[in-house]
């Protein structure tokens, strides 16, 4: 079955992809855009706080330059960088264009203010993006997955799909290919990702044999709800400027770490620390202490607060604010790394492009706070362009012969390991050897356990379409943190969001990105990527 074809074919329906698939269009291109969900919905933009993080509202280029270089610890690709801060002002501006409305603050902008649900800061983003890309005439195709790329003569040419409804496989031809398949946070159980971001395109990528840097960087959100009957939210670390948060011994023990690395606020925290928060109050678990936010202390008038209100939702029936304090601790929320591109998206194969959370060398080790939208509309822009410049006429219709293969293997066995427990025991696993702290034995543990699950991932079962599609999931998953557990295990230091309690300290001799490739049924160290020094007038 062929699904359509196009010049330029985007994957991923939030704003990185969309951005890409209006550029293209923009340019003149003949534009697809395909999504495993309802385009613009249930990705991480539509979920997203709705804040950009640029030159606007009175923070010039050099401080946001400078803020992001300091925030990834020295990590962030020169050139990336640079073109994240030097095209966001004007790439940004044309959101109002696109009938994207948002309110400017001091260093950047957010649609927060305009979204019609409290905790889907970004869905007038990706509402009005959506509809500015159909009205364009960029074909849009939902419910379909992404499970293989056709190269030729290292040129991408199209890509195997799988109907999430019917399990049927299709092909589609494609002259440019821009992936903006997000990241692959749903490899842990606690994570704040929608139930989809399973790592898609990390597998894609992987399977091809691309470079992927700076993958051991994963980012947690400092607090996290962790009590039974709450949804797996995040909190900002604002709240604490309004609310107390101790240990289980009644110590207010992130005070004092705010004023040792010179900060003022949670706010201040919430854009720049979020990994020695999410450091600190892993620290305080792994010590056997609890930590709460006392939202029991918060006087009944002061719930009206635009920073509060919203919290009032997320509690279930069964329990009111004075109730007691509430139980918070680290939750995943986004990967730093992913393939190695240039400052337009261009991977190491011809006409094939990457954006947003899928690509690495962003963020460095550590991602400042609102850069994360900013990175999406600024670098869906430029891989979009650059596809449309250099698409090559579509290729011919093709036979999915790798889905299809694969999708008979696990229909097929019915002796096989359901889908949904192989996730369950990756979930499981990253939690408990993943997170913020990470120790040699339990990098050890969690490489024998992923390969033990890697080896089982071609004994899967699926006997309908949905276990197909959760198979296909899966192996993104697994993809995703034997990712992350060998860019953890090789980068023998603490930097950003990674902290090894065997390498405690940072070590400049370590400041240069790691590229991981796929060897032997496990990823492989390619070699360090050259050290970064800083652009003239960097302070490091």
């Amino acid at each position: 079955m062929v699904l359509v074809s196009g010049q330029v074919v985007v994957v991923g329906g939030g704003a990185a992809g969309l951005c890409a698939a209006i550029a293209a269009r923009s340019e003149g291109a003949q534009v697809v855009l395909v999504s495993k969900t309802p385009v613009g919905l249930a990705n991480c933009t539509t979920y997203a706080g709705g804040g950009f993080t640029l030159a606007a509202g009175g923070m010039t280029l050099d401080e946001h330059r400078q803020v992001t270089w300091e925030t990834g610890r020295l990590l962030p690709v020169p050139e990336l960088l640079d073109a994240l801060v030097t095209q966001a002002p004007a790439l940004v501006a044309r959101l109002r264009s696109y009938g994207v409305p948002y309110r400017e603050r001091r260093g950047g902008i957010s649609t927060a203010p305009f979204s019609r649900h409290p905790l889907l800061g970004g869905e007038v983003l990706t509402r009005a993006l959506r509809d500015h890309a159909s009205s364009l005439g960029v074909t849009l195709v939902s419910g379909h997955a992404v499970t293989a790329l056709a190269v030729e003569r290292e040129r991408v040419v199209g890509m195997e799909t799988l109907e999430l409804r019917t399990g049927r496989a299709g092909y589609l031809p494609a002259g440019a290919v821009v992936l903006a398949t997000g990241g692959g946070g749903r490899g842990y159980g606690r994570t704040d990702n929608p139930v989809r971001t399973t790592g898609d395109g990390y597998r894609l990528l992987y399977e091809l044999g691309l470079p992927f840097q700076d993958m051991e960087f994963v980012q947690f959100y400092p607090l996290g709800l962790d009590e039974p009957g709450f949804p797996r939210w995040m909190l900002g670390l604002h709240l604490i400027d309004l609310v107390p948060l101790t240990n289980s011994r009644g110590e207010r023990f992130l005070e004092p770490l705010l004023s040792a690395w010179g900060l003022s606020s949670g706010n201040e925290a919430n854009l720049v620390a979020r990994d020695r928060a999410a450091l600190a109050v892993a620290g305080e678990y792994r010590q056997g202490r609890a930590v709460y936010l006392h939202l029991d202390e918060v006087p009944a008038e002061r719930w009206a607060h635009p920073q509060l209100a919203y919290i009032a939702r997320l509690y279930p029936r069964h329990r009111k604010p004075a109730d007691g304090p509430v139980r918070v601790s680290p939750i995943q929320h986004y990967f730093s790394g992913g393939v190695c591109v240039d400052s337009v998206g261009q991977t190491a194969i011809s006409g094939l492009y990457a954006c947003g959370e899928v690509t690495g060398g962003v963020d460095g080790a550590n991602r400042v706070g609102g850069n994360a939208l900013t990175n999406c509309v600024v670098f869906g822009h430029r891989a979009g362009m650059a596809a449309a410049a250099g698409a090559h006429r579509e290729g011919a219709v093709r036979e999915p012969a790798r889905t299809l293969e694969r999708c008979q293997s696990w229909t097929r066995d019915e002796d096989g390991h359901a889908p949904s427990t192989l996730r369950l025991r990756l979930q499981r696993l990253a939690d408990s050897r993943l997170g913020p702290i990470r120790d040699p034995e339990g990098l050890d543990a969690a490489r024998s356990e992923l390969h033990d699950l890697g080896d089982q991932l071609g004994r899967l079962r699926a006997g309908n379409a949905r276990e197909l599609a959760e198979a296909f999931e899966v192996a993104g998953l697994w993809t995703t943190l034997a990712l992350v557990c060998a860019g953890a295990t090789a980068r023998r230091e603490s930097r950003g969001v990674h902290f090894r309690v065997d390498y405690p300290v940072e070590d400049p001799a370590w400041q240069r990105s790691l590229r991981l490739v796929a060897g032997a049924g496990w990823p492989v160290v390619a070699g360090p990527g050259q050290p970064h020094p800083p652009a003239p007038g960097f302070r490091t």
